[in-house]
């Protein structure tokens, strides 16, 4: 089973002690819309990334740093999801499956795996190129899907779990996609129901890729097994293609 992830805004470039870095897949693309980024002026970039003052002295020297640090993918995300991954815990043998299993969607690479080499950056998928006013997610939605494609045909896998938030769902064209795609969501229990709250889903889901790529999950009455930090399945609230988990 496919698993895809967004990627988190905060960043901390690290990499595996042992294993070989990968190259990104889309490089040369990537180049292009650093280069376009390099020639947003200071103002500019502050507007456009809705950044504070401090953040955008950042991110501005970020983008102009000449002699730029590079880390894993999987290592240098530090947002919530990737802290319930940890792949600092998995086993080599798990991280060299998840390398053809586990998918990261960027706005600056594309499609990135585990130990693909990375640059920090900041970039979201709902922001318009400076250049063409076109979405990151509609720029890369054709180049995604046609790689993505041929990637699990090659696996022949069956299914793809897409635990990605709906900005980077719709950098993918799933209406061309060839295999079966399903979600969850994770829900808590309150005294006024059940509600999504954004940072325990967030969770929830690094959570569930390592649940995949720890246990080898290609069948989806194994997903419902899940259960870590007292998440239980809950088939009155799925669907067959989305799956609940409450706590």
């Amino acid at each position: 089973m496919m698993v895809l992830l967004s990627p988190s805004k905060t960043m901390e470039l690290t990499s595996h002690p042992t294993l070989t870095p990968s190259q990104p897949l889309f490089e040369e693309v990537t180049k292009e819309i650093w280069c376009e980024i390099q020639g947003v002026k200071k103002d500019e970039l502050r507007q456009w990334m809705k950044l504070s003052p401090a953040l955008t002295e950042a991110v501005h020297t970020m983008y102009h740093t000449k002699n730029r640090q590079h880390g894993m993918a999987l290592w240098s995300y530090t947002g919530t999801a990737f802290s319930g991954l940890d792949a600092q815990t998995l086993s080599p043998d798990t991280l060299r499956y998840a390398q053809d299993y586990l998918g990261i969607l960027s706005a600056m690479y594309g499609w990135v795996r585990p130990l693909d080499r990375l640059c920090q950056y900041r970039l979201e998928m709902a922001l318009r190129s400076p250049k063409t006013n076109i979405a990151y997610h509609d720029f890369w939605r054709q180049r995604i899907t046609e790689a993505l494609s041929a990637h699990v045909n090659a696996l022949d896998t069956k299914y793809l779990l897409n635990l990605m938030s709906a900005e980077y769902s719709k950098s993918v064209d799933w209406k061309f996609f060839p295999i079966d795609v399903v979600s969850c969501s994770f829900l808590q229990k309150s005294p006024k129901g059940l509600k999504n709250m954004a940072v325990h889903s967030k969770r929830a889901r690094g959570l569930m890729a390592r649940y995949v790529m720890e246990h080898r999950i290609h069948e989806i009455y194994r997903l419902k097994k899940f259960s870590a930090e007292d998440y239980q399945f809950s088939e009155a609230e799925s669907s067959e293609d989305r799956l609940v988990f409450i706590r």
